[in-house]
């Protein structure tokens, strides 16, 4: 599977905040920070991409991130490393 080029910017930004691939601990702090921005489709498509997890995988696991504040110390520090990274929630993707 491949994303559209429209989300090829936020899978660039995910392979360079993790070279080295996604640890299972910062999987869901990371699908709950990219809910602030992307939809449901888009976020499904990314994540998947990125690890290789059915699409249905990573739909059912935001349910399981939503759960988490964004004031979770996970969360806030993936988000600053994301953001490091060039994350901006606020871009239209």
């Amino acid at each position: 599977m491949s994303v559209p080029p429209y989300l090829e910017r936020t899978l660039s930004i995910l392979r360079t905040a993790y070279p080295e691939g996604l640890p299972t601990s910062d999987y869901l702090p990371v699908v709950r920070v990219l809910t602030e921005g992307m939809s449901l489709r888009n976020l499904n498509d990314v994540v998947a991409e990125l690890t290789g997890y059915a699409t249905m995988k990573v739909y059912n696991d935001v349910g399981f991130a939503a759960e988490l504040e964004l004031t979770d110390p996970d969360v806030v520090r993936v988000e600053a490393r994301l953001t490091r990274h060039g994350w901006d929630p606020d871009d239209d993707e």
